[in-house]
């Protein structure tokens, strides 16, 4: 049976005369498609809705960042692929007006389960991430392949499928042979309140007191899709010529590997790898330039956060969000994905250059009041 627990209404929504909205995830660890829930979970509840979470399991970092007056409903099951008896149970019973469903591997689980509840719910998927091209889709791994195959036949029958940009849309399109005129582009709620408020703290790392070398930041998830090692070899030859250092925040699996590459390339002093931390704007906020070195994003949050606190941007053209983020190189620089050479040139450039502003207009299309229209729209 799922448990539903809630911090101040014990079990009990709002009485606001709007619709439930239901807002599906595996859990809410410090992944970028997470902190979109937590941000458009504050957005809905601002504006009255009742909302549930509903989560695989209830755990991450980030459940303590949800608005107190959301519902957590926790499924209480192992794995996503044994969430869907008791999310049609929770459908069921609670009868949400619509679910937006994060990730790939929910948005098929939330399609099946309101589908088997009776279609009551209108059943939203989200899709942050390029997909693979359907010749190409073999080079990647069996659970992959399996999600592209369901995701064929699935998403058809969602009410709606949200991608969050033209290139994830167009890209999914054409790997799952969905009509492109079937999905809606919503950017990502990155700029909010709780944003500015946290980046205007001071930054703790002693590596931005006054007097030090400038700080090159990197910032993700420690997986080869960031393609980090391209960033520390770039480092490298900047810092054959140029006093600086580079900090990359994140966790994950390959840390260790970055941690012996930066010691081979002879530069392990000047390279921090703090993981994963609760506020990391003010960093950010510090940084002389940031670099986001990724073979594929579908969107990009933290380049968004990074122009929006006016830190000179260079990003890998990855056939991405990163382009459309940039406005094809108008807001900062766009370079070859994994080119050590285009990227150190870029890096020592921007050092020398003084910091140009960033026109508001750069970052508006992805602040949390945007996003909470569109969604709305499709969810009430």
């Amino acid at each position: 049976m799922p448990a539903l627990f809630n911090r101040t209404h014990k079990n009990a929504l709002p009485q606001t005369g709007k619709p439930l909205i239901a807002l599906f995830s595996p859990n809410l660890g410090g992944g970028g498609a997470e902190r979109v829930l937590v941000n458009l979970a504050h957005g809905l509840c601002a504006r009255g809705f009742p909302v549930d979470v509903v989560l695989v399991s209830a755990t991450g970092v980030l459940l303590a960042d949800l608005p107190r007056s959301a519902r957590v409903v926790d499924l209480r099951t192992s794995r996503m692929a044994l969430s869907l008896p008791a999310l049609c149970r929770y459908l069921i019973q609670q009868r949400p007006h619509s679910l937006l469903a994060f990730l790939d591997h929910a948005n098929i689980i939330a399609i099946c389960a309101g589908f088997l509840a009776g279609g009551r719910t209108r059943i939203v998927a989200s899709v942050h991430s390029l997909w693979p091209m359907t010749e190409d889709s073999f080079q990647y791994g069996w659970k992959t392949r399996l999600i592209s195959l369901f995701a064929r036949r699935v998403y058809q029958h969602a009410f709606a499928v949200v991608a969050v940009s033209n290139a994830a849309a167009d890209k999914l399109a054409h790997s799952i042979g969905l009509e492109r005129k079937r999905i809606s582009v919503i950017y990502n709620p990155v700029i909010t309140p709780v944003f500015l408020e946290h980046s205007s703290e001071a930054a703790t790392h002693p590596w931005f007191d006054a007097g030090q070398p400038p700080v090159i930041v990197g910032m993700g998830s420690l997986y080869p899709v960031k393609d980090f090692p391209t960033l520390l070899r770039a480092f490298a030859k900047v810092r054959a010529h140029s006093p600086c250092r580079l900090m990359i925040m994140g966790e994950g699996e390959r840390r260790g590997e970055l941690e012996q590459l930066a010691e081979s390339l002879g530069v392990s002093r000047d390279v921090t790898l703090p993981g994963f931390i609760a506020n990391p704007f003010p960093n950010l906020k510090r940084a002389a330039v940031f670099v986001l070195s990724s073979r594929h994003e579908g969107l990009g949050n933290v380049l968004i956060e990074a122009l929006a606190l006016g830190v000179p941007c260079i990003a890998t053209g990855c056939n991405g969000g990163p382009a459309e983020i940039l406005a094809g190189g108008r807001y900062g620089v766009l370079i070859p994905v994994g080119d050590v050479d285009a990227m150190a040139t870029s890096i020592s450039a921007a050092l020398q250059r003084t910091n140009a502003a960033v026109p508001e207009a750069a970052w508006q299309p992805f602040t949390l009041t945007a996003a909470t229209d569109a969604y709305e729209r499709i969810l009430a």
